[in-house]
């Protein structure tokens, strides 16, 4: 009778402990940093207004291919062709879209870590294989007032320029903009 005691005693404390545990990361998860919108400086580098996303997905479109595991960059070819077409995309990274933004059709919206992601898919420029390429413009806090089918005009950040490979077999350019705002959407949902 006493071993049956001190067996549901040291399972009510065992249950406690793991509920305390529970409740104690969950407290946590509430009280965790949210991202926030961080203006530009004062002598933050803005992109040149008539580069366009299709010129910049042009002027980099050849780089070394970014794996979305672990982000290890991958590519064949000369080794100087490839540490250009880095200098290319390192160019853009970094810069500010302008005030007048930049436009896009929603295809997907996703929570990520820094943010909710609008994922844009653009018609690419005719030199580029497959056709199309991805503009992802992460808005680092709250609701966003869109939904997928709206096309939305926004600006940010450049965090990244160059390509993923996703499902298929040809990689698909992509621009990471970061620290995006959404300056005005068209409702295009039915």
């Amino acid at each position: 009778m006493n071993a049956l005691k001190i067996i549901l005693a040291v399972a009510l404390l065992a249950g406690g402990l793991v509920g305390y545990s529970m409740y104690e990361r969950h407290e946590k998860a509430k009280t965790a940093a949210v991202p926030v919108y961080v203006p530009p400086a004062p002598d933050a580098r803005y992109l040149d207004p008539e580069f366009e996303t299709p010129l910049i997905i042009a002027s980099v479109a050849q780089g070394a291919t970014v794996r979305r595991q672990g982000g290890v960059a991958m590519g064949g070819g000369n080794p100087r062709r490839l540490a250009a077409l880095a200098a290319a995309a390192a160019d853009f990274e970094g810069a500010w879209i302008g005030p007048e933004g930049w436009k896009g059709p929603i295809k997907a919206i996703t929570k990520e870590a820094k943010g909710i992601a609008l994922r844009m898919e653009m018609s690419a420029p005719q030199t580029l294989m497959g056709g199309t390429f991805w503009v992802v413009a992460i808005v680092p806090a709250g609701e966003v007032p869109c939904q997928v089918g709206d096309v939305a005009r926004f600006n940010g950040q450049i965090a990244g320029v160059g390509k993923v490979v996703d499902f298929g077999q040809i990689p698909t350019p992509r621009i990471l903009v970061e620290n995006a705002q959404i300056l005005s959407f068209e409702d295009h949902t039915p």
